[in-house]
């Protein structure tokens, strides 16, 4: 029988990202149920409390700012699929996404100054500068090789028997192909410096203690990890962006200051776009 409904690679792809956040968000709900109730019976198991990152000053009320500083993200995962090459990216419409982004950053902040934690409750003052750049570069170190294996595994390859020949983001291709320099500036300072900075106070800075709070850091790192690599909207960029994520949560955890991540984030998206335009999309 021939089906019905016939899904494009792109939007296969995208459903099946919408299934990975959304088995993401079911399993921190069932995290926070669980480990409640075991630290409810055992009182002496604090495992929320492990690590540098701290989770005191968050709530239950929080759990509805989490949802709300990753509405624009999570609104576009759940929207149906669009044809990325039906649209062009004009420079208001990236400024536009880009303040959108500064602007759920700045929610975040206000939040930690609202309780009197800021710049503390992010490590935004390290006692170690040098320290916090070394973790950083350690872990895109580590990323780089990381990304060497799954392309010798052949990661790339299990994918194209799957969904077809590779698709870049969005923004990628309109990187690779504008003739604007106007564009280009606005790519490059909104990759290399603006979702660094607003993504890590948005994801590790407060989705991932948040969650922390209400199972434990593994938990809170896989998940806000695989939800990192989802809102990105490109299933090749999952599996590679979602161990990113994870190990941006683990760099925040281990060093104490968002700086770390913030850092590590910044080489990766700045190192790539190098080589995307030195080389074009041969990496």
């Amino acid at each position: 029988m021939t089906p019905l409904v016939t899904l494009t690679p792109g939007a296969y792809g995208h459903s099946i990202l919408q299934d990975v956040a959304l088995i993401c968000v079911l399993a921190a709900v069932m995290a926070g149920i669980i480990h409640s109730w075991l630290r409810s019976a055992i009182p002496s198991l604090q495992w929320n409390q492990i690590g540098k990152v701290d989770t005191s000053l968050f709530g239950p009320l929080d759990i509805l700012g989490c949802i709300l500083v990753t509405l624009p993200f999570t609104v576009t995962l759940a929207m149906p699929h669009v044809d990325p090459s039906m649209t062009e990216l004009s420079p208001l419409s990236m400024l536009i996404n880009f303040g959108i982004l500064i602007m759920m950053a700045a929610i975040v902040l206000g939040l930690f100054t609202a309780r009197d934690r800021y710049p503390d409750g992010l490590g935004l003052q390290p006692k170690h500068p040098a320290q916090v750049i070394a973790w950083a570069a350690a872990a895109y170190i580590l990323i780089y090789i990381i990304s060497i294996i799954l392309g010798q595994a052949g990661l790339e390859q299990w994918l194209s028997e799957r969904l077809g020949e590779k698709q870049n983001q969005h923004i990628v291709n309109e990187m690779l192909n504008t003739q604007s320099g106007e564009k280009l500036l606005i790519i490059i300072l909104g990759a290399c410096v603006i979702a660094p900075v607003a993504e890590e106070i948005i994801f590790r800075g407060y989705l991932y203690p948040v969650i922390k709070r209400f199972s434990e850091p593994t938990i809170a790192a896989i998940t806000s990890g695989i939800l990192f690599g989802a809102i990105h909207g490109q299933i090749w960029a999952l599996i590679p962006l979602s161990i990113f994520g994870i190990l941006l949560a683990i760099l925040y955890e281990k060093s104490g200051s968002i700086w770390a991540p913030i850092l590590c984030h910044a080489m990766f998206n700045s190192i790539n776009i190098f080589f995307m335009l030195t080389m074009g999309d041969q990496l």
